[in-house]
């Protein structure tokens, strides 16, 4: 029976894990975040390759310690960035990226979560809610100038 022969617990089961990595759970989606053998160029969402945003939530929601709830901000901010959405959505890129950053230099993408902040903040800005109900993104020099100081300091 293909069932047996693939390793699956029961007839009850209707979906696998292919992923396994260090003993599956967060270490997973890191691997997945950043592949083993990647290029040294290689950065979370290059070529448009991000995880989805529930996926990522959900990691946010188990991480136990403040290096991984930082690593699960870093990467919600990064997939918004990239993938876009609703305004709603937009305007939580700020506050992801802040999150990130909250523990300093003690994590390994810390500096990548200050550029990508930077960056953020230079060319696209806080998301504004206008009184008639629109929106609009609007840069911020300064707080970019802020975080790319932050960065060579």
């Amino acid at each position: 029976m293909l069932r047996q022969r693939l390793g699956l617990p029961s007839e009850h089961t209707t979906a696998y894990r292919l992923v396994n990595s260090e003993g599956d759970g967060l270490p997973g989606v890191w691997t997945i975040a950043r592949p083993p053998g990647s290029e040294s160029y290689y950065f979370y969402g290059y070529y448009g390759n991000t995880l989805p945003l529930e996926i990522l939530e959900n990691t946010l929601k188990i991480a136990q310690s403040a290096g991984d709830k930082a690593h699960a901000h870093y990467l919600i901010a990064m997939t918004i960035q990239r993938q876009g959405g609703d305004w709603e959505q937009r305007q939580r890129v700020p506050d992801e990226f802040e999150a990130a950053i909250k523990p300093g230099k003690t994590t390994e993408w810390y500096d990548d979560a200050l550029y990508n902040y930077a960056e953020w903040m230079l060319n696209t800005g806080r998301v504004i809610p206008l009184k008639d109900g629109n929106w609009r993104q609007e840069p911020d020099y300064k707080k970019g100038l802020e975080l790319l100081r932050r960065l060579v300091k």
